[in-house]
C-alpha cells in the first residue's frame, strides 16, 4: 500500500471518535423519542381509564365506578368499625322538563344540577350519576342524622338555583333518600344499602317530592 494512502493514526482516531459521537447522538435521539412516545401512550391510557370511569354527559363518576367504590368502602367500614351513609337524589318532574323543552335541554338541566352538587359536596364524598336523572352520593364516616342534614342542604341549594333554558328561568327540585350502614356493617352490602336509600327516595316522591326521607 502506498504510504501516501495511509492516514495518520491521529486522523484515524479522530474519525473514529467522530463516528462514535454520531452513534451516541443517534442513540440519544432514539431514546428521547421513545420516552416521548411512552409518555404519550401513558397519557392516552389514563384518559381512556378516566373516560371509562366517568359519565359522558355530566362528567361525574358512572354507575360501574360507583358500585366498585361502594363495595370497597363497605369492606373498609366493616374492617375498621366505621360508618358510611349514602344519598340517592332524583330530579322531580324531569319527564315534564324533557317533554316541554326537549331532551337536549333536559341534558343541560342535568349538567347544571351536577355542577351545583359538585360545589356542595365535601372533598371526602363521592358523587356519581346512577342513571337517568338519579344521582348517588357516598359519604364516608357520616352517620345517618348528619347525612340527612347534609342532604337537606343539598335539596335547598338545588331548589334555589336557576336554570336558563331558551331564555326561560327554570326552577328545579330534587327528592332525596338517605341510608346508612348502621351499627352492624357486617350485615350490610352495597345492594342492600342502595335498596334502603332507594326505598326512602320512593317515600319522598310519594309524600310530595322536594324533601329528604331517611331510611328506617
Amino acid at each position: 500500500i502506498p504510504s501516501e494512502d495511509v492516514k495518520p493514526l491521529a486522523t484515524l482516531l479522530q474519525e473514529a471518535n467522530e463516528g462514535l459521537s454520531n452513534l451516541n447522538l443517534s442513540y440519544e435521539s432514539l431514546l428521547e423519542e421513545y420516552k416521548k412516545e411512552k409518555k404519550q401512550a401513558e397519557t392516552l391510557a389514563l384518559e381512556l381509564k378516566a373516560a371509562a370511569d366517568h359519565d359522558y354527559l355530566t362528567g361525574l363518576y358512572n354507575r360501574r365506578y360507583l358500585m366498585n367504590y361502594l363495595d370497597n368502602e363497605l369492606h373498609r367500614v366493616e374492617r375498621y368499625g366505621e360508618i358510611l351513609s349514602i344519598m340517592i337524589f332524583d330530579v322531580d318532574f324531569f319527564k315534564k322538563v324533557n317533554d316541554t323543552y326537549g331532551h337536549q335541554n333536559g341534558d343541560l338541566a342535568l349538567k347544571a344540577i351536577s355542577v351545583k352538587a359538585m360545589e356542595i359536596k365535601r372533598n371526602t364524598d363521592l358523587l356519581a350519576r346512577y342513571g337517568g336523572e338519579e344521582f348517588v352520593m357516598v359519604m364516608p364516616q357520616t352517620e345517618l342524622s348528619r347525612a340527612a342534614v347534609f342532604a337537606e342542604r343539598m335539596r335547598k341549594n338545588i331548589e334555589r338555583m336557576d336554570v336558563t333554558i331558551n331564555g326561560n328561568i327554570l326552577k328545579m327540585t330534587i327528592s332525596i333518600g338517605v341510608a346508612s350502614s348502621g351499627n352492624q356493617p357486617t350485615k350490610m352490602t352495597s345492594s342492600k344499602l342502595l335498596d334502603l336509600a332507594d326505598q326512602a327516595l320512593y317515600n319522598a316522591k310519594n309524600n310530595g317530592k322536594n324533601r329528604v326521607v331517611k331510611a328506617d
